[in-house]
């Protein structure tokens, strides 16, 4: 198993609320695509697609600024769209960003121990409504599996069969409160969580599904759920 990782490097082109980023990367991603014909099909498509990350460095006051330049990294274990968007990415331009450079690499499978998340996870109960804190705690980690799970049959078109336990031996939320996303107007509540993983072979793949597209939902659009892994 292996991912694809895309780092972007870019120029802002006007302040930015750390707030607001995300969506407006995922908007930046999204108007590249519609460069390529097959992108633009692939777009449309209801299915699980790629993750990003936030731009980096962070800034102190939230505030990323006109005329610097930021990393923000796209993962994808789709080898032909990965081919089609950095191609979509090289010299792309809009009114909030200019792509200055693209570097990509492959990341292959190995043990992993723990997984955090750096941008917020949105895990929705069966009601459509966010988990929240009081919420059930089994439920949490019942949906991030099953989650993971209907991932790795995407991607590598087979299911991952029963399992004996979920791929989550244990689970921290490490935000007091639960953090937002502004999305269309509204705000989609989210968690940041360190995970450990169990050690099984099926446990560690879905840990790695997870990596490579991003944990629970929203991570194609706004880039929800984008991991670290601490490697064994």
């Amino acid at each position: 198993m292996e991912y694809y990782d895309i780092k972007v490097i870019v120029l802002l082109k006007k302040n930015m609320k750390f707030t607001d980023s995300s969506e407006i990367i995922g908007k930046n991603i999204s108007s590249a695509m519609l460069k390529s014909e097959y992108l633009m099909k692939y777009h449309k498509e209801k299915t699980y697609k790629y993750v990003f990350g936030n731009f980096t460095p962070v800034e102190k006051d939230g505030i990323y600024k006109e005329g610097r330049l930021y990393i923000f990294e796209l993962r994808t274990f789709d080898e032909k769209f990965l081919n089609h968007i950095n191609k979509c990415l090289k010299d792309y331009e809009s009114d909030t960003i200019k792509v200055i450079t693209l570097n990509i690499k492959t990341v292959k499978q190995r043990k992993i121990k723990f997984i955090r998340t750096i941008n917020p996870a949105i895990v929705t109960t069966e009601d459509n409504k966010p988990w929240i804190k009081k919420d059930d705690l089994l439920l949490l980690v019942r949906r991030i599996h099953e989650n993971a799970a209907k991932k790795y049959k995407r991607f590598f078109n087979m299911d991952i069969g029963e399992t004996e336990d979920y791929f989550i031996e244990k689970l921290k939320i490490l935000n007091r409160k639960p953090m937002s996303y502004k999305y269309k107007g509204i705000h989609l509540l989210g968690n940041k969580y360190l995970i450990k993983v169990n050690e099984d072979e099926k446990s560690q793949k879905l840990a790695f599904v997870t990596l490579g597209a991003g944990l629970a939902e929203k991570n194609s659009i706004l880039g929800a759920g984008y991991c670290e892994a601490d490697w064994r």
